[in-house]
């Protein structure tokens, strides 16, 4: 009877475990954890497009291109299909057998939806890139070659 139960909470505890998981790990990948000018995708961005000496007029036409990018994704996400893909990882988990062609399903939806968001974040990144001045252009060269794309 210990073991049941044992096992029952053990079982539980993973289950919400790979639920908040994937649900964080989607919220994060999706911009949906951080506030409007907190770390992440947008900050992230920021900081590639930081000591060029963007103009006001600059600065402004990025915003609205974030702003508009920030929407599209909003308006792609839908709350029940994030609830459903909790629900079939649920019913995965606390099945009596591990189904691996369902977790090789529900692992290539997320891998989807990333896929997805990444190549909105490349053509955003894209979008901005032509805003910049051919000597904006240069630096910004410089600083990605030293750097590689990653933050300092």
């Amino acid at each position: 009877m210990k073991k049941s139960k044992l096992t029952q909470g053990l079982l539980g505890l993973l289950a919400t475990a790979m639920l908040l998981g994937g649900t964080v790990a989607v919220a994060h990948e999706h911009g949906e954890d951080r506030g409007e000018n907190g770390p992440g995708m947008h900050q992230g961005m920021r900081h590639m497009f930081r000591n060029l000496d963007l103009t006001e007029e600059q600065e402004a036409q990025i915003k609205s291109l974030m702003k508009e990018q920030r929407q599209a994704r909003s308006e792609q996400q839908d709350e029940s299909e994030r609830e459903t893909h909790r629900s079939k990882m649920l019913a995965l988990v606390s099945a009596s057998k591990f189904d691996e062609n369902v977790a090789r399903a529900l692992i290539a939806e997320q891998q989807q939806h990333h896929e997805e968001g990444m190549l909105n974040f490349m053509k955003l990144q894209q979008q901005v890139y032509q805003l910049l001045t051919p000597e904006q252009q240069e630096k910004f060269r410089q600083q990605f070659a030293e750097h590689g794309g990653r933050k300092r």
